[in-house]
This record gives C-alpha cells, sequence and structure tokens, in this order.
C-alpha cells in the first residue's frame, strides 16, 4: 500500500491546458474517485499518475518515493512504479486463457511457475473466477472478462491501483454489482486506489472521498456526504445528483440563514435557507433545492408555496413530479405509496434544506 502526492501538477498539450495546479494527497488504503464531465482532466491526472503522462510541472510522489518532477525532468516509467492498471477497455488478450492473462505479469518478472500458480489462483478467488482459468476471453461475459483484468492488475501486489472508467461498457445491472465487488476487493486488500469515473453513483457508492473536476481544475475535494450536501458551487452542486435552481434576491440575514424573496414567480414569495457564503441583503442569488427536499402537498400549509402538477411519473419506488410556480418548473420526488396527486392540479411546494448561493 502506499499513498499517492501531487503537488502543483499541470498538463498542458500545445496551448490547451488539460489539469492545472493540481495538488491533492491521496492516503493509504483510500479509495478515491476523480469525477467529472468528459474533457475536465481527470483521465489525464490519472494518466499522470501511472506514468503514462508527463505532467508539464509539478512533482509525483508514490509512497515516499518521487517518480516524477518537472524541476529536475525525473520521470520514472509506469513499470517502475508498483502500480496496477485497469483500463476501460479491459485490454484482456483474446488469445490467451483467464490463468495466462492474469499470470502474463508475473511472467514477465521471471517468477517460477509453481509461485504463479498459487498467486494467480489466489486471485482469482478473490475475484470470484474460480474454476474459469483455462476459458478464453471470448467465452466469458462482460462482467468477467473486466474480473480478469482486476485480477491481472492485482496479481503482482501493486501498491497502487488505477482504475479508468473500468465500468462504462457494461450494462446497468451488472454495473451496478460490479461496484460493489471492486469497494469488497479493496476494502479486503487495504490497497490505495483511485479511480476515474463520469458516473456520479459509482463516485458516491464507492468512494471514501471525491474529488470534483471541470475544465481541468478542481472544483472540490471531500466525502460522498459532503460534495451532496455542501457543494462548493454551483458547478459542484448541478454536476452531482438533480437540483433545482431559483433565482431571487437576498431580502435578510440571520446568522447563517438567509431569507430570499424569489424573481419571476407571483407573490411575493419569500423562502429561507442556509446562506452557502457571506451574503448581504439586496445580493442576488440563487437558491439551491434538491428534487428530495421538496414536499408535494394536496394541501396548503405554512410557508408552502402555490404550483401547478405539470406531470409525474412513476419510478417504482418514488414519484417524480413536475411542478409550474408561474413560468418556472420545479422538480421534486416523493413517496409512490402515498401519491394521491391529479396532474392539472393545484399543489403546494414545501421547501426544505435550501442553500443561498452566489449568482
Amino acid at each position: 500500500m502506499a499513498d499517492v502526492r501531487l503537488e502543483n501538477v499541470s498538463k498542458k498539450f500545445g496551448s490547451v491546458e488539460a489539469v492545472a495546479a493540481f495538488s491533492e494527497t491521496i492516503r493509504e488504503g483510500e479509495f478515491v474517485s476523480l469525477l467529472g464531465p468528459s474533457g475536465c482532466g481527470k483521465t489525464t491526472t490519472l494518466r499522470i499518475i501511472a506514468g503514462f503522462e508527463r505532467a508539464t510541472t509539478g512533482r509525483v510522489f508514490i509512497g515516499n518515493e518521487l517518480v516524477s518532477c518537472s524541476e529536475t525532468n525525473l520521470y520514472k516509467p509506469p513499470e517502475e512504479r508498483n502500480i496496477g492498471m485497469v483500463f476501460q477497455s479491459y485490454a484482456v488478450w483474446p488469445h490467451m486463457n483467464v490463468f495466462a492473462n492474469v499470470g502474463y505479469p508475473l511472467k514477465v518478472r521471471g517468477m517460477d511457475k509453481k509461485k504463479i500458480r498459487e498467486k494467480v489462483q489466489h486471485v482469482l478467488e478473490l475475484v470470484h473466477l474460480e474454476g474459469l482459468d483455462r476459458r478464453l476471453p471470448s467465452q466469458l461475459s462482460g462482467g468477467q472478462q473486466q474480473r480478469v483484468a482486476l485480477a491481472r492488475a492485482l496479481v503482482a501486489e501493486p501498491a497502487l491501483l488505477l482504475l479508468d472508467e473500468p465500468l462504462s461498457n457494461l450494462d446497468a445491472k451488472l454495473r451496478e454489482s460490479m461496484r460493489f465487488e471492486i469497494k469488497d476487493v479493496q476494502r479486503r486488500l487495504g490497497i490505495t486506489v483511485v479511480y476515474v469515473t463520469h458516473d456520479q453513483a459509482e463516485a458516491m457508492v464507492m468512494s471514501d472521498r471525491i474529488i470534483v473536476m471541470d475544465r481541468g481544475y478542481v472544483q472540490q475535494t471531500g466525502s460522498p456526504r459532503d460534495i451532496y450536501e455542501t457543494p462548493a458551487n454551483r458547478f459542484v452542486a448541478d454536476f452531482i445528483g438533480l437540483i433545482n435552481f431559483l433565482e431571487g434576491n437576498l431580502v435578510s440575514t440571520e446568522g447563517t440563514e438567509g431569507v430570499v424573496a424569489l424573481a419571476g414567480i407571483p407573490g411575493p414569495v419569500h423562502l429561507r435557507g442556509r446562506l452557502h457564503a457571506a451574503m448581504k441583503a439586496g445580493d442576488r442569488v440563487v437558491l439551491a433545492a434538491r428534487p428530495e427536499s421538496i414536499a408535494v402537498l394536496s394541501e396548503p400549509a405554512p410557508g408552502a408555496v402555490p404550483g401547478r402538477l405539470i406531470r409525474k411519473i412513476y419510478l417504482g419506488n418514488e414519484m417524480d413530479y413536475r411542478v409550474a410556480l408561474g413560468p418556472l418548473e420545479v422538480r421534486a420526488t416523493g413517496p409512490a405509496a402515498t401519491d394521491g396527486l391529479a396532474e392539472g392540479s393545484p399543489v403546494w411546494l414545501d421547501f426544505n434544506r435550501i442553500v443561498v448561493m452566489p449568482f
């Protein structure tokens, strides 16, 4: 196991800065996801850690070892970094059976056959592929091929495991089950993992911490709960999960809370929320509210905002509501078992856990 430290790392491709001023420490035994939209710099960052890309500036440490330094032109290639890598495309050799695929890293190291067999059998059991060692990749499902790639990355007992969107080619149900399998393997081995994904659910389920990136910059680092409940800015709030943004003006503040007059809605309509940052009365602001924090009521209630139910969608365990507040549309969710609302009927929205963010 090893920690990973990046100090002021950047990467330019010509005039394009793919990664900018990236400084983070990933602790030993931690599962950290790099999360963000396409082109945000997450895969480039992973490739810099792996040694497939050389950073334009900055230093990279794996454990106590400096593996990359732009100032001294130090660079250690991937094979000298004691890492395991799992790619999006599996990258298993079609002409080799499972045993040969998994054992290949040990074979090129010159390990004796008996030791190779012991290690391969152990790691195949770890990823639930025991008994399939003689099968070719063409005889395996997508999930089994991904397990082969994972086993091959783990067989040499690396200090660090890097995964680049390894589940994106799997169907939804298999992808969900593989999330838990990868996390279970990581916990049993106690290995440090850096995981690249654009899938929020994957990052939320698997990670100890999430590093959210956009346009090469780190936007926020924190636990899944921190990222979801206290986003650092509007980008993070919008990218993680579903959210409603309502514009308005800050009427008053009291401690960490503020009262906002909503713009564009017949009223006036005032809502109270937690202040995201230091703001003053009169500031133009944005209210951020998750759909699950908005209750849709069939009768008026103190503080509830009147609207009209445009549409409702049955999702099995919950209902997805679209409600018109004047010209605005708000999305809310609620238990399907208690639904008795008709599309087109008047409803009232009871907002909870609102965050007041700078405009």
